[in-house]
């Protein structure tokens, strides 16, 4: 049984946008659209975000918050 996010990763099938790419650019987010059912693929083609560290992503902050989880920082006890 797939959980939620990998179903999100796998069977994202979306119509074309006016931000969709064939092949993305530089700060056009990577991400590949087109599930199992769907017979054309394409890039969403969003500006990509920065990352945490100050980076830049080859994701959009929609996709990168799919793909990547940040790092909760634990509590210290007094």
């Amino acid at each position: 049984m797939l959980n939620n996010k990998l179903k999100q990763m796998i069977y994202n099938v979306q119509p074309r946008d006016s931000h969709s790419v064939d092949l993305p650019g530089f700060n056009q987010c990577q991400w590949v659209y087109g599930g199992p059912e769907q017979a054309d693929w394409f890039h969403c083609g969003h500006k990509c975000t920065t990352k945490h560290t100050g980076l830049k992503s080859v994701y959009c902050a929609e996709h990168h918050a799919l793909c990547y989880k940040t790092k909760r920082k634990s509590k210290v006890s007094a």
